[in-house]
Formats: C-alpha cells, structure tokens, sequence
C-alpha cells in the first residue's frame, strides 16, 4: 500500500514538473513574438545515413508577430505563418510551410500556446518537445541560457538534425523593440 501512495505522489510530481517547464519554454519564446530580434547564429545539419555535415552561418531577425528572415552569405529565406520564401541564385523558391521551418515559426512567433503543440518535458539543461500535430519532426531539443535561446535541435522522423547554435548579434539591434 506504502508503494502504491509513493507512486501515486510520484506520478503527481512528475506531471507537476512538466507543467512547470511547458509554462517556463512557453514564457521564453513569448518574449521572442512580442519584439524584433537578432541574433547571429551558426546552423549545422546532419545526415544521418551518411553522416554527411553542412555548416552554415549567418544572422536571424525575428520580426515580431510578422516573420523570422535567415540571412546567409549568398542566400536569404523568409519564413511566414504560410511559407518559406527562399531567395538563392538570383532566383525565387517558394515552399509550403512544414518541417523544420514549420516548427521554427511555431515556436518563435506561433500564435497557438506551444503547450497545445507540443509534449515537452525538462531535460538535463533544457527541453524536449514531441510535436502533437501531424509531422516529419520528430524531437525538438531547445536550451536556454540566461533567458535567451542558445541552441535548438531539430531532429526528423529520419534522424537527420538540423542544429542552430544563437549568439547576440549587436547588443542595441538585439533590444530594438518594433
């Protein structure tokens, strides 16, 4: 019977606790929809059957409740609540919004509470989210450090990851606030 209230107030805890992150992640990205925001960042993805890596560079601006625009050296792509618009080679590509650019909007300026789209649970230094919606995501690893999101890992239904690792570009563009 000792064992059975013991996993009772176990179980109660443990739900409790990941309550208390959903409410923690979801304040955190709030504050990325409510104002622009820059940051430089360095993106790798792997392949996971090849093992093949890619890494990349370049700045993010979040435009609040509008768009996140990813800056690289020759290319730029711009991510709405319907698209991405991939600007490369002088050349204009337009994409449905799904993947990986789906789960960045949704997270950064989504106007859905990211508790109602995602299971997250608390991990060791930061979070794990599991799409409840229909997806080829299959786990978002997010990590914080002192209020601002320092790395994100996007992993597929094939294990390929896509890793962005933030890093404030300019201290007075990072706090304009429009």
């Amino acid at each position: 019977m000792r064992i059975l209230k013991a996993l009772v107030i176990l179980s109660v805890l443990l739900i409790a606790f990941d309550s208390n992150a959903a409410s923690q992640i979801t304040h955190f990205f709030k504050l990325y929809s409510n104002k622009t925001t820059v940051f430089n960042f360095k993106q790798t993805s792997v392949n996971a059957m090849s093992r093949q890596k890619i890494e990349r560079t370049g700045t993010l601006t979040i435009k609040a409740k509008k768009s996140m625009v990813f800056d690289y050296k020759n290319e730029r792509v711009i991510i709405n609540d319907f698209e991405a618009v991939d600007y490369r080679d002088s050349k204009k590509y337009t994409y449905k919004l799904t993947g990986f650019n789906k789960v960045l909007f949704l997270l950064f300026l989504g106007k859905e509470d990211i508790n109602s789209l995602f299971d997250i649970k608390k991990i060791e230094g930061g979070y794990a989210l599991t799409p409840k919606y229909k997806s080829n995501i299959n786990k978002v690893y997010t990590y914080f450090k002192n209020g601002q999101i320092e790395k994100l890992i996007i992993v597929d239904i094939y294990s390929n990851r896509t890793i962005y690792e933030f890093y404030a570009a300019d201290r007075r563009r990072t706090q304009s606030g429009n």
